[in-house]
């Protein structure tokens, strides 16, 4: 088939625990329940990446995305203005596939049908 189906999560949950790190002034960009986006349903060309399967939740709900180019490929520095560093020098954004982190960067790695894509902020 010429698409795949998807599913997008985006969750920040570990700073509802780590507030007293959280960058002054973003308690406000942090949902009560730590989901900026849960299982977002994506129709997405075949051969597209997590970083596409991402990039068309994201437009579809309306959420904005802080993209950094590298020569690893696109890293995404933050959803919502909840960026790298915003909660403890360690913060940042990570990506599962299916449980697994992938070792590559979001942008080169290719999904197949019925994958499951969570971004998920960690603070330590």
């Amino acid at each position: 088939s010429s698409s795949i189906i998807c599913s997008v999560t985006i969750e920040c949950t570990s700073v509802l625990d780590n507030t007293d790190k959280l960058k002054e002034g973003h308690e406000e960009y942090v949902p009560s329940d730590g989901y900026i986006m849960s299982s977002c349903s994506v129709t997405i060309p075949n051969d597209s990446t997590a970083y596409d399967a991402v990039k068309a939740a994201c437009e579809s709900q309306g959420v904005t995305m802080n993209v950094v180019s590298s020569s690893y490929g696109k890293y995404i520095a933050g959803f919502n203005n909840i960026d790298e560093k915003d909660c403890g020098n360690q913060s940042g954004w990570l990506y599962f596939v299916n449980g697994s982190s992938p070792s590559k960067s979001c942008s080169k790695y290719k999904l197949s049908n019925g994958d499951n894509v969570v971004f998920s902020y960690t603070c330590s």
